[in-house]
């Protein structure tokens, strides 16, 4: 699982470097993404992690609060964890019920994942995981 001391070795450069593609994609404006964990050192990884690119970060800790920005906001990319508090069937469903592309981001996954979702686990570092966001693989087109 992924911890907060690996964020130490993201290297700003790299980033930035990586963060390229998305740039053009969305015509150089941040990418907004919407991002749902539970765990408080995830987020802070995370939050520490985008930092370092052109991205648009809002953070919830919980499905609840997660719907509600999803609601009042319009976002490029959702990425949440799939084994929390209060993340049933009804929930994955309304975060996908968009075209915004969704990655679940998790340490366990089940096959109750929906087809529209792209899982991803946390036992890749940080920066590998914001490479990937960086290329597109996550866009409407992928």
């Amino acid at each position: 699982m992924l911890n907060i001391s690996e964020a130490n070795e993201i290297s700003v450069e790299d980033l930035e470097a990586a963060c390229g593609y998305y740039d053009k994609l969305i015509g150089g404006r941040p990418v907004k993404i919407l991002f749902v964990d539970d765990t408080q050192s995830i987020r802070d990884t995370m939050k520490l992690a985008m930092r370092s690119i052109n991205a648009d970060l809002t953070i919830c800790e919980c499905p609840h609060e997660a719907v509600r920005n999803f609601y009042e906001n319009q976002y490029d990319l959702i990425i949440s964890d799939y084994q929390m508090p209060g993340a049933c069937k009804h929930y994955f469903e309304t975060i996908c019920s968009k075209q915004t592309p969704v990655v679940i981001w998790t340490g366990h996954c089940s096959p109750n994942v929906p087809e529209k979702a792209k899982v991803v686990f946390k036992t890749i570092s940080p920066l590998e995981f914001i490479e990937q966001i960086a290329s597109g693989r996550f866009t409407k087109e992928n």
